[in-house]
């Protein structure tokens, strides 16, 4: 029995799930398909060097591998599995129709119904190749036949109908398949499941539905986070074009387009060729557009150089690190060079990323396109909230709107017309607004003296040394000790603060400071200087005490305030 517990793919070395019962396995991140044999050791010789050719094939090594099965074709020729592979890579080579004469003679060959299901999928692949679209539908049709939703079949036969104009049946036909990738099919080329969904929004645009077109592909970058970049072009691509179609998003598409023409930079993937489509739709100049282009691409590459030297040991300078570098050289090991690359990933402010996308990377102008998808993706992400966010509040005004139309209580009453105030009322409000500002001013600076009033004996006129902000010592007796003992009470918050701010300026025994310091001015203590030992009182709303208005036979401790 084979090891499964560390399956790694062949081409990138990413670890694979093992499923049981699967035909192959396709790797989620390079898309190399593995074989998957269970019981290698009782394996047949011939069967092991079958699965040379196909693994030769799957590394890209398509001549080595198809001399190898034209050589062994020389003397065995009833093996169904080793013509298939034959034919499967002259397809590869793009000799389509010597592709298409050997699996039409598969099918004078006995073999497994799987496997003859993976034939006349093949077939079909070819025949659509050659144009031949009715031989391919036939061929699609029989491969189901032979194994009810078999995915390559299915999306051959979906691909078939769409160049009929059956959108609508490709669709669901999709679909449908769409919700069964999950289960384990014994096939010998599976399909990357993101290429059905690529499939779906090129069918949506077929039927015009742009917006469907959109959301499946958003769906497909965000929601696939192991899709290939080339993969995450192509959809760009698709989504940018689509995004041009709508008024009001011609500038999100720009910005999209933008940003995904640094996984294209030579145009193989036409996404210069769209970028120019949206200049034109913007207005905009396509050469300072491709001048800024060229100056991001410059940025991204020096960010990504001093990332990767930023904990590198053996003191590599950041120019040192040229695109075509293989990435190799960075580590042997792939784990540990994933890693590497992971930590750089970060200090790029990547905060999520599918680790396993890093495997298949072989330079450093593969990283860089690396890095542009991700970002891609964090932008497309951006957007898409800010196109939920106006969508929900269209569709509250949408609700309001009908509930207005349909419910009387809902209509709106019309507004009737103010008078137009006159130019005077301002000035007027302007007064009154500075007369309550300098009242609440003059309360706050001096309203406890304001508002004050005793009765006592002037004992003494204390002043600084400078001979400024003199203060009064009045003798009030009783009342004064009453004041105090109503200013020391602790009642609720707002009347003890009342009464602190009232009579906090007096002692225990009665005696009175009154302060003759003011902010706009102090008062002239010589006029009190006659009034020492004399009888002194001040009236409430005023703010200078007078002397002599105490009766001198008049006891102190019988003057109380109101």
């Amino acid at each position: 029995m084979a090891d499964h517990s560390n399956i790694r793919c062949m081409r990138c070395e990413a670890p694979i799930p093992f499923r049981p019962g699967a035909g192959s396995r396709l790797c989620p991140f390079c898309g190399t398909i593995n074989l998957s044999r269970e019981q290698e050791i009782a394996a047949p010789p011939l069967e092991l060097k079958i699965d040379e050719i196909f693994r030769l094939f799957q590394l890209g090594q398509q001549k080595s591998a198809l001399e190898q099965a034209e050589r062994m074709m020389q003397t065995i020729t009833d093996n169904y599995r080793l013509a298939f592979y034959r034919a499967s890579i002259l397809l590869d080579m793009g000799r389509s129709e010597d592709a298409i004469f050997a699996l039409i003679d598969l099918g004078g060959m006995d073999g497994p119904s799987a496997l003859r299901a993976d034939g006349q999928a093949k077939l079909a692949e070819a025949l659509l190749a050659s144009q031949r679209v009715e031989e391919a539908q036939q061929a699609a049709e029989r491969c189901l036949e032979l194994m009810d939703g078999h995915p390559p079949g299915c999306y051959m036969l979906a691909r078939t109908l769409m160049e009929k104009g059956q959108n609508d049946q490709a669709l669901t036909l999709l679909k449908d398949t769409v919700h069964r990738l999950d289960r384990t099919w014994r096939i010998t080329h599976p399909i990357r499941p993101t290429m059905y969904r690529l499939l779906m929004a090129r069918i949506q645009e077929h039927q015009n539905k742009p917006q469907d077109s959109i959301d499946t592909l958003q769906d497909l970058l965000l929601q696939n986070p192991s899709t290939a970049i080339d993969t995450v072009a192509k959809a760009a691509r698709m989504l940018g074009l689509a995004l041009l179609k709508m008024e009001d998003r011609q500038r999100a598409a720009q910005n999209i387009l933008e940003q995904a023409s640094m996984l294209d930079p030579e145009n193989r993937l036409k996404l210069l060729d769209a970028l120019k489509q949206a200049c034109e739709a913007n207005s905009l100049d396509m050469a300072s557009t491709l001048e800024r282009f060229k100056e991001q691409r410059a940025k991204l590459l020096l960010e990504i150089q001093q990332a990767l030297t930023a904990d590198d040991e053996q003191g590599i300078r950041p120019e040192q690190l040229a695109p075509e570098m293989d990435l190799t050289l960075v580590h042997q090991d792939a784990d540990l060079r994933c890693d590497r690359l992971e930590r750089a990933a970060l200090r790029l402010n990547l905060p999520r990323f599918d680790r396993g996308t890093l495997y298949p990377l072989r330079s450093i102008e593969d990283f860089r396109r690396w890095v542009g998808a991700w970002r891609l993706r964090m932008r497309l992400q951006t957007l898409r909230k800010t196109w939920d966010q106006s969508h929900r509040l269209q569709d509250l005004h949408q609700a309001h709107e009908e509930v207005r139309k349909t419910d009387p209580r809902g209509q709106l009453k019309p507004l009737k017309q103010r008078k137009r105030t006159p130019p005077w009322t301002h000035w007027i409000i302007a007064i009154l607004s500075m007369s309550i500002l300098a009242m609440l001013t003059f309360f706050f600076m001096a309203g406890d003296r304001y508002l004050d009033h005793f009765k006592g004996k002037l004992m003494k006129i204390e002043c600084g040394k400078d001979g400024t902000a003199c203060v009064l010592a009045v003798a009030t007796g009783r009342a004064g000790m009453k004041r105090y003992k109503k200013a020391k009470e602790v009642p609720s918050a707002p009347e003890g603060w009342w009464n602190q701010w009232r009579h906090g300026h007096i002692e225990a025994d009665g005696l009175l400071h009154y302060s003759l310091s003011f902010t706009w001015g102090d008062l002239d203590t010589k006029r009190y200087q006659s009034c020492l030992g004399k009888p002194i009182a001040k009236l409430p709303f005023t703010l200078s005490p007078l002397c002599g208005l105490l009766d001198e036979e008049t006891p102190n401790d019988s003057v109380e305030p109101p």
